[in-house]
């Protein structure tokens, strides 16, 4: 498995519900995809797909409830080694 975790700032710009929707792009992958949202109160998720041998790009973004969104998070690139 890959865990994903980020912090945040705590003061959001815009007032209401919101939740973290996770990105992901695999290797065969031509953009990035909704992968899951995430509620507002947890800091991290658990990708099990991300296979051993592979790479896999994230990024995070706040939506809201009304269909407000941030701008997206850094893209960072995970890749998970092979066992020996």
């Amino acid at each position: 498995k890959t865990k994903l975790a980020w912090e945040m700032n705590k003061q959001l710009p815009y007032k209401g519900n919101w939740y973290f929707c996770v990105y992901r792009k695999g290797e065969n992958d031509k953009r990035h995809k909704f992968l899951i949202s995430v509620k507002s109160n947890l800091y991290g998720y658990e990708d099990y797909l991300l296979a051993e041998g592979k790479s896999a790009e994230y990024y995070i973004i706040i939506q809201y409830d009304d269909g407000r969104v941030s701008t997206p998070s850094n893209i960072i690139t995970i890749s998970r080694p092979k066992k020996q």
